[in-house]
């Protein structure tokens, strides 16, 4: 039973980290379409003195997807920025237990954060709020934070279980990587 379990953790953490990938590669793409989108503005404007309408628009829009996308896996992959001044200095079990405390304390904020995204952006589906220049509507784009944000609470969780596994058994492998640095005992 508990081998199934742990199966089924395992195919879940896959099915994550492909998701968590796909957004970040679907963030990186928009954001090279973004730069040749600008610089093609930049020599209209210059060259040819025709700005391309929409762009300051469509690059606002855009941000939601080249921001949110891909912060599940800069979580996943511990490529976030960490102030760990106090946290270095404890060693061991007490360790694991103040880095269970701060995925706690990450997820909460997180779930908060990710709800009250999501009530601007269905105040501004129902509002029909819209772009100023080419009144693209700001919904769709108000959508993609409180989205990002739940596979960054998802990734949290899976860390969470992780870690609190490593917690109850320091001999047995760690279900998943763990953060380099992380004291195992």
């Amino acid at each position: 039973m508990r081998c199934c379990v742990f199966a089924t953790f395992h195919q879940g953490v896959k099915i994550q980290a492909k998701i968590e990938w796909l957004l970040n590669f679907a963030s990186a793409v928009l954001m090279g379409l973004f730069m040749f989108f600008i610089s093609a503005e930049v020599f209209s404007r210059r060259f040819a003195n025709y700005p391309l309408p929409g762009h300051f628009d469509s690059v606002e829009l855009g941000m939601g997807l080249i921001v949110f996308a891909g912060i599940a896996y800069v979580q996943a992959s511990y490529g976030h920025v960490r102030m760990e001044i106090i946290i270095r200095k404890i060693k061991g079990r007490k360790r694991l237990i103040v880095e269970l405390l701060c995925l706690l304390l990450s997820l909460f904020i997180i779930i908060i954060v990710a709800y009250s995204g999501w009530q601007v952006a269905m105040c501004s589906f129902h509002s029909g709020d819209k772009t100023i220049d080419s009144e693209f509507p700001y919904g769709p784009s108000k959508v993609l934070m409180p989205i990002g944000l739940i596979f960054v609470a998802l990734r949290l969780f899976i860390q969470i279980l992780a870690l609190t596994h490593v917690i109850a058994r320091p001999r047995a492998k760690p279900l998943i990587p763990l953060e380099e640095g992380i004291p195992l005992e």
